[in-house]
């Protein structure tokens, strides 16, 4: 299929960072004029004054600057669903037919930026926008939607979880244990060698638990991956607070998120978690007052007890071998911070 992009234009819900630094940019690149529904009444006025924005790469390549039109839109929705609410059954049949509502998987790291304009981003070089290809059937057969940076598979949840097991996890795990040493970026952290160390094991067994679930992934691809986003955390310009990164322990600690969920994997393969036992309780160590879910965390830990608070977190009993790892690991975590 050929897509007439003078036929065409694209509607993003959402024009928050993600949407002005990432998707928007690609889909300005594709050909596609693009408008951005969003409910953000102050960003709408401020887009429709200046009438465009600059994304500004944080390496040494040139910026990009992209006219944008706004209008008021809703907020964050499963649009499949919100769609099919308004359809009558003849619609839903023909949506079905000849509608792609496709989920997707993107990362690209967008920190904080300040600049003159108040709509300008500031984005890592890397990005990734992967859409599942089932919902496209018949739609699209070109495999990227004639759109550029846009990747199609039949393994969404494979990517997804590729990237909640390696970069979400161990962003997360950089974070807690930097703010635990005392460096305020995810650059300054990941410099410290026992910190690199940590975080690199915990990339392998995840990495292992991910190759095993998904055979979509080979273990060279995997290595890649890893190296890449070491490379990311590197990147001294993308300057990341940690108390960005590992804010809301409590969210980053739900089941099958970023720091159990590659735990669950691995134990059901029977591989190793020491690593990433070790995320787990630097995620429970995350002591800043600042943050509200960090502070109830503390609470929590004050008022039950750690063991109790590991078991309600995981699931695990005291007994397993999981519990123990993330109990002698939150143990040497309190010993360093009280050095520190």
């Amino acid at each position: 299929m050929v897509v007439d992009h003078k036929q065409l234009c694209a509607i993003h819900f959402g024009a928050g960072n993600i949407g002005r630094g990432f998707i928007g940019p690609l889909l300005v690149q594709s050909g596609y004029p693009v408008t951005f529904a969003d409910i953000d009444t102050d960003v709408i006025n401020k887009a429709n004054e200046h009438r465009e924005y600059a994304v500004h790469t944080l390496e040494p390549k040139k910026r990009g600057h992209y006219p944008q039109r706004r209008k008021a839109g809703s907020g964050p929705l499963n649009l499949r669903e919100a769609v099919f609410e308004h359809l009558s059954e003849e619609d839903k049949k023909y949506a079905k037919e000849h509608v792609g509502l496709a989920n997707c998987s993107v990362d690209r790291i967008m920190p904080p930026f300040e600049n003159d304009s108040p709509l300008d981003v500031g984005v890592e070089d890397f990005c990734e926008w992967i859409v599942e290809r089932g919902p496209l059937t018949g739609i699209d057969n070109s495999g990227t939607l004639g759109i550029k940076g846009v990747a199609l598979t039949d393994d969404l949840p494979g990517y997804a979880e590729r990237k909640l097991f390696t970069f979400n996890s161990d962003h997360a795990t950089t974070a807690h244990l930097g703010f635990l040493k005392g460096y305020p970026t995810i650059f300054d952290s990941i410099q410290d060698e026992e910190i690199l160390r940590i975080v690199e094991g915990a990339m392998q067994e995840g990495g292992a638990a991910l190759v095993k679930k998904h055979p979509t992934f080979t273990l060279d691809e995997q290595q890649k991956y890893i190296k890449r986003t070491l490379d990311r955390f590197r990147n001294p310009n993308v300057v990341d607070n940690v108390k960005r990164v590992g804010r809301q322990p409590l969210r980053e600690l739900a089941k099958n998120d970023r720091l159990l969920g590659p735990v669950y994997t691995a134990r059901e393969y029977r591989l190793p978690i020491d690593n990433l036992a070790r995320g787990i309780a630097a995620a429970m160590s995350y002591e800043n007052d600042e943050d509200e879910k960090a502070a109830e965390l503390k609470n929590e830990i004050e008022q039950q007890g750690v063991r109790n608070v590991i078991t309600k977190l995981t699931g695990f009993n005291e007994d397993s071998e999981e519990f123990k790892k993330i109990q002698g690991s939150y143990d040497v975590l309190m010993r360093m911070k009280a050095r520190n």
